[in-house]
């Protein structure tokens, strides 16, 4: 799921840094993948500087997302090329508490001592 070495900072520089998401209100439903999560917690992680990798895995997503949010949870949001505006904004997919391997990736890319 998480590629070492992959750098896509350049595709993410190019985001809207005050809106930098496109919600797909059809979508809005399956948003939240953990109960009590919704679109507050995708600015969270949006705003602790995170980490952007290639997403791998079978679904919908292009990247996930990753960051560290009040109480410290990392969470993962998969998020998907914008339909409408261009490379502005990102469509977020779902969101969730990051597996122990995303997680672990996230900390060492942050230079975190384990």
């Amino acid at each position: 799921m998480v590629k070492p070495g992959v750098n896509i900072d350049v595709l993410f520089s190019l985001l809207d840094p005050e809106d930098p998401f496109e919600w797909d209100h059809e979508n809005e439903p399956h948003l939240v993948g953990e109960p009590g999560m919704d679109r507050e917690d995708v600015g969270d992680v949006w705003t602790d500087d995170p980490e952007f990798y290639e997403d791998d895995s079978e679904g919908s997503a292009d990247w996930l997302m990753v960051g560290q949010v009040p109480g410290d949870a990392i969470l993962v949001v998969p998020i998907a090329q914008a339909q409408y505006s261009g490379y502005a904004k990102v469509r977020p997919i779902t969101i969730f508490i990051a597996p122990p391997h995303v997680a672990d990736r996230y900390r060492q890319d942050k230079g975190w001592k384990q």
